[in-house]
């Protein structure tokens, strides 16, 4: 299974990881409970008629098991995902908690989160995405962070040029005092002439990234 730029590109490619020789991938989307349950019934059912044995010793049992397994991490992606499209730009985000640390000298609880975002060019001129903003908030719906929107702030160190039809994608982290919250924010983009980048006065637009979660985990004792 190849991985795909979609709205659940990065739960695909986890997918794929935890079980791997899939030969059905999902038809609908999002990737939740009931689109995970009709992945694994029609992989059993690709592999009823033929050998038992797979690659390597690896087995439809094995991967029935394997898929089995891996549905608690990709409900929990689905829950810490989102996508937007405007303007002709696709965002999706995912994130994923990463541990708790104590702050000294408080010993406060400090939750780390990293996401991940994939910004697609599905219009037909390039792009060059500016600048970001972003507002965090905590579990109990206080904004704890906010970066304002500016064509010139960049992100990751980068203004990142995307011809049509292709995607970039970057990590970046956030870190809070409660073990849950949000994030939500917009993109300044560009649109290019030819590969000419963009310079400062000339116009540009606003892209939303829609709201997602940043959860630990329930397996991991967290709320």
């Amino acid at each position: 299974m190849q991985a795909q730029h979609s709205p659940t590109g990065y739960q695909l490619e986890c997918l794929d990881a935890a079980v791997p020789g899939l030969e059905e991938v999902p038809s609908s989307f999002p990737l939740d409970r009931p689109a995970l349950a009709r992945l694994i019934k029609a992989n059993f059912r690709a592999h009823r008629d033929t050998a038992a044995q797979l690659s390597d010793g690896y087995t439809a049992l094995d991967q029935g098991f394997a898929a089995l397994r891996a549905i608690p991490e990709q409900l929990y992606l689905e829950q810490c995902s989102s996508s937007s499209n405007a303007e002709g730009v696709i965002v999706d985000v995912t994130s994923k908690w990463m541990g708790t640390t104590e702050e000294p000298p408080t010993g406060e609880a400090k939750h780390a989160f990293s996401y991940r975002v994939r910004v697609t060019n599905a219009r037909s001129s390039p792009i060059q995405v500016l600048g970001r903003s972003w507002e965090i908030f905590d579990a109990n719906s206080a904004l704890v962070g906010h970066i304002p929107l500016s064509p010139e702030n960049a992100i990751v160190g980068q203004q990142p040029v995307i011809p049509p039809g292709r995607t970039f994608e970057y990590v970046s982290g956030s870190v809070l005092s409660t073990p849950s919250g949000t994030m939500r924010g917009r993109l300044a983009v560009a649109e290019l002439r030819g590969l000419q980048q963009w310079r400062r006065g000339e116009d540009w637009f606003k892209v939303p990234i829609a709201p997602f979660m940043l959860v630990r985990p329930q397996s991991s004792g967290g709320g």
